[in-house]
């Protein structure tokens, strides 16, 4: 009897955004943030709630960015000592019936010459092999964040700085202003003693008492 089961996901809800590389389809994408409420089904009958989860999911392919898509190193070791428990048996049981189908006898050697395959692939590729490119930590460091100046949605404006949100999408954006940052305003003396500085370098004359180089502490007339 085959039991049909799974999970179901009701009422989802996108509640953040951030600029990410996706492991799954090694691009830059933009990472959206859903929550939603979990229910385990059988025979597509809500039976078990499973309570609320929120997920990342790739804006390209749909899958998490950051869950790991490639084998690890100890699977592959494991598994250069697994495989050849595959291919010993063709080589030690030997069956002295003639085959119905000349194909047949060559059946057995053409599947142990494939896991061997795989075999020397895992060997060359736990042992041997140096990745060239960008580690992952590396990709996505080198990814542009969102802009916060608008939301990348509805282009409308953010607010609640520094955990910007956007009032009308109802979501995070994880992201970084495009616009320069401006330095704090200076007090009244100081402002005026760099006004007075910076009009003497660019005329060469001080505008209060005309002389012809700039002052060392500034001019005596301003104090």
């Amino acid at each position: 009897m085959i039991i049909l089961y799974g999970t179901h996901r009701t009422g989802l809800k996108k509640i953040g955004a951030r600029k990410d590389f996706c492991n799954a389809c090694e691009r830059e994408c933009v990472g959206e943030q859903w929550r939603s409420f979990d229910l385990g089904h059988v025979f597509f009958i809500p039976i078990l709630p499973l309570g609320t989860r929120e997920r990342w999911r790739c804006s390209l392919c749909g899958k998490d960015p950051r869950a790991r898509y490639t084998t690890t190193k100890p699977l592959r070791i494991i598994g250069l000592f697994v495989l050849p428990v595959f291919i010993l048996p063709v080589f030690l049981v030997h069956d002295d019936t003639p085959p119905t189908n000349p194909g047949e006898a060559y059946g057995p050697y053409v599947i142990a010459a494939g896991v061997a395959a795989v075999w020397v692939y895992l060997l060359y590729s736990t042992f041997f092999r140096r990745d060239s490119g960008p580690l992952e930590d590396q990709r996505r460091a080198a990814v542009v964040p969102l802009s916060t100046d608008s939301c990348p949605y509805c282009h409308g404006p953010l607010t609640g700085a520094p955990d910007y949100r956007c009032p009308s999408c109802d979501i995070r954006i994880d992201g970084e202003s495009s616009q320069p940052l401006r330095p704090p305003p200076l007090p009244a003396a100081q402002a005026t003693k760099s006004s007075l500085t910076s009009a003497t370098t660019e005329s060469g004359r001080c505008p209060l008492c005309g002389m012809l180089r700039a002052h060392a502490g500034g001019c005596p007339n301003a104090r």
